[in-house]
């Protein structure tokens, strides 16, 4: 990964697009989500570095029809059995 998306030429959007695929993918596989444990602190620490990734990640999510703009429009469901939900834990 670090050989072929850390890289100077690869846009900010092409590396978050792939942070999110990668997240999603892994959830799904891993969802103790020990392997993103591995894989993210590079992917995130490369992210934190680049200037411009605040502002893609904003433009994301207000852009309608964008990756993150879908998340944000997804429903979701409220119930009473809710009430004793607590956040997976993050790998990072």
């Amino acid at each position: 990964m670090t050989k072929r998306l850390l890289i100077a030429g690869a846009t900010t959007t092409d590396i978050i697009t792939t942070f999110i695929s990668t997240i999603k993918s892994f959830s799904i596989v891993d969802p103790t989500g020990a392997s993103l444990k591995k894989i993210l602190p590079d992917l995130m620490d490369y992210l934190r570095k680049r200037e411009d990734t605040v502002k893609y990640v904003v433009k994301m999510m207000t852009e309608e029809g964008g990756e993150l703009w879908e998340e944000l429009e997804e429903p979701v469901s409220i119930e009473d059995e809710d009430e004793e939900w607590e956040p997976d834990g993050m790998p990072f």
